[in-house]
């Protein structure tokens, strides 16, 4: 009777411990991540916090997964996100039992600049006929700006790097706002019907190389603003030179 107590005692001992010893071994039941939702500009950076449930479990360490690295990753240690090029991420944090839990993560402009980017291009289409040109798709709606005709820039970033609109039945004089988008490296307004001068703020832009205007009605004189940009005046002097200008 005594041998038939000790085996029952060591079995129940047996069913009853865990790989570490303890009377019973608790494992996750559930994983929230804090925020749930989070907005990011590329570049930044955030740290996401992890509840694990219940309160004892035995192990709360998560392992943090991004499903998206081209838009943000994570460290799988810590959980800091970082945010690199514009769309929509899911974070995951995945405890050792493999429960988990989500957070969106989306990579956006900041809207300053957008709003900035927005009304430079506006000011554009405004002064030189936008209801006129041959083609202006998506050009005032509420589309993203790279998506506007003839407005180009990377995926990525979402900045506006390009202006192509030559030959395009533009008439009017180039706004001076138009310098408002810092992040240009490329003006094509060839061919059209543009009038006036040529702004000096244009040659202020820090990243433009290439600006042709050819092609159209302009005059006066160049801006010495742009002769004196090594970059740009040495790489398309041609493209802006028209044959009424004095430099």
């Amino acid at each position: 009777m005594k041998k038939l107590l000790l085996l029952t005692m060591v079995a129940v001992a047996i069913v009853g411990c865990s790989k570490d010893g303890s009377d019973s071994y608790i494992t996750a039941e559930s994983v929230t991540i804090s925020p749930s939702r989070v907005e990011l500009q590329p570049g930044k950076t955030t740290t996401l916090r992890a509840t694990v449930l219940p309160a004892n479990v035995e192990n709360k360490t998560v392992q943090w997964i991004s499903h998206n690295e081209y838009v943000a990753t994570v460290d799988p240690a810590t959980g800091v996100v970082t945010a690199h090029a514009l769309g929509q991420a899911t974070i995951i944090a995945q405890a050792e039992n493999g429960v988990s839990g989500e957070c969106t993560v989306v990579v956006v402009r900041d809207p300053q600049e957008v709003n900035r980017d927005r009304a430079a291009l506006m000011d554009l289409y405004n002064a030189l006929g936008g209801d006129n040109w041959a083609v202006n798709t998506n050009w005032g709606s509420d589309k993203p700006l790279t998506e506007w005709h003839g407005v180009e820039g990377p995926r990525d970033t979402g900045k506006i790097e390009r202006i192509d609109l030559y030959m395009n039945n533009m008439a009017g004089e180039i706004p001076a706002s138009l310098a408002n988008l810092t992040d240009l490296v490329d003006i094509n307004l060839a061919n059209n019907n543009i009038s006036g001068p040529l702004p000096a703020t244009l040659g202020t832009l820090p990243k433009l190389k290439y600006l042709a205007v050819f092609g159209n009605r302009m005059s006066g004189k160049i801006p010495a603003s742009v002769t004196q940009n090594a970059d740009l005046w040495n790489n398309c002097w041609a493209h802006i030179i028209w044959k009424t200008t004095s430099i």
